[in-house]
């Protein structure tokens, strides 16, 4: 049977996740070179200093796109002195950029039981939940940081965004809305809301809150690149590929513009060039399940079965609540693999995840007949 080239255009909602190494360290010396001789195993050094020698080689990895040097070199930061909170927190953000959230969670709750006060440690915390589909734990702890301080306006924002995900638009508004109160250049609201208003329904109000953010920091990549996702899903091909470009020039790592332009290039059957862009987007983040399943599509277009289903799989460990990663998994068992009962594993689980979404596929229940 010949199904269609499945196509989803990733979302990066404005989570406040950074990398930073809490006090400076000092530079560290050249490497020392010896003569020829036998090389003597020497113990790992331990202490302060030596955890502030590692995460400050961790955070160069991190910085590199390589986490998971960045997570080996942070577990010897934590072995060499298991109380700098930094060196958790930190390790738990580069679990979530490598799927780990689950730990990464655990990682971010042992640096708050350190520094109970650490501000984007809580922060943070909230979105590892979100990143696992544990709404009601992410809500909780947003709350519990906008109880303590009013005006944190990353944890405001990502409240606001969880409320969307969930489908109480009527709270992220007035989320969104009272961040913007507190400070209207807050960008990130401006993209929500406008995001927001697009799921509503509201396309036109939609694109005056894009518009009206884009005076205010018109070289924003994800402002750019959200506006573009909103032009994609109503049809307007062209007008989108231009803001995805566009969000690149202004910055060329931005995952959001190259996933959709991506997913945009297998739509115009521009595989190269989308396999390269997908392929970009993975090694930066290769926390998103959206970017592993438009690669998967890409990298079966292209004739690489074993590395395509690598790929579905990745997505769906990243995110098992993305029904379409299930969809686009089940067609290629089913055209790929010639595995029928496999592939309606899978389209069960995408009609699971998927039946109350306006995007399912509604052939898909049949197929399951």
């Amino acid at each position: 049977m010949n199904r269609h080239w499945l196509l989803i255009c990733g979302i990066i909602v404005c989570l406040a996740i950074g990398l930073g190494c809490g006090s400076s360290a000092k530079k560290p010396d050249k490497p020392v070179t010896t003569g020829p001789g036998a090389a003597m195993p020497t113990p790992e050094p331990v202490g302060p200093a030596a955890a502030r020698d590692q995460m400050q080689q961790a955070l160069r990895a991190a910085q590199a796109n390589d986490w998971a040097r960045a997570e080996t070199l942070y577990d010897k930061a934590i072995k060499a002195d298991p109380q700098i909170a930094e060196a958790y927190y930190n390790r738990g953000l580069v679990r979530m950029k490598l799927g780990k959230n689950d730990e990464a969670s655990e990682d971010l709750r042992r640096a708050l039981g350190l520094r109970s006060n650490y501000r984007q440690a809580q922060v943070n915390l909230g979105a590892s939940y979100l990143a696992t589909g544990k709404l009601s734990a992410a809500v909780s702890q947003f709350e519990a940081v906008v109880a303590r301080e009013p005006n944190n306006l990353e944890a405001q924002n990502n409240l606001g965004a969880v409320y969307m995900r969930m489908g109480k638009y009527d709270q992220a508004e007035a989320a969104f809305k009272k961040i913007l109160r507190i400070d209207y250049r807050f960008v990130p609201a401006h993209v929500n809301l406008g995001l927001l208003y697009f799921y509503q329904g509201k396309p036109q109000l939609a694109e005056r809150v894009f518009k009206n953010a884009e005076k205010l920091s018109p070289k924003n990549a994800d402002l750019i690149a959200n506006y573009g996702y909103m032009l994609f899903k109503l049809g307007e091909i062209s007008l989108a590929k231009v803001q995805f470009e566009r969000a690149l020039k202004s910055d060329p790592n931005n995952v959001t513009a190259l996933t959709n332009l991506g997913a945009l290039e297998i739509l115009l059957r521009q595989f190269d060039k989308a396999l390269v862009r997908l392929e970009r987007a993975v090694e930066i983040d290769p926390s998103n399940a959206v970017s592993w399943m438009n690669l998967g599509i890409a990298r079966r277009v292209k004739g690489s079965s074993d590395a395509a289903e690598a790929a579905y799989k990745r997505a769906i460990a990243i995110d098992p609540g993305l029904a379409e990663a299930y969809l686009a998994y089940g067609i290629f068992l089913e055209e790929v693999r010639q595995d029928k009962k496999q592939a309606n594993v899978q389209y069960a689980r995408y009609w699971q995840y998927g039946k109350n979404s306006p995007d399912v596929n509604p052939r898909v229940e049949d197929w399951l007949r």
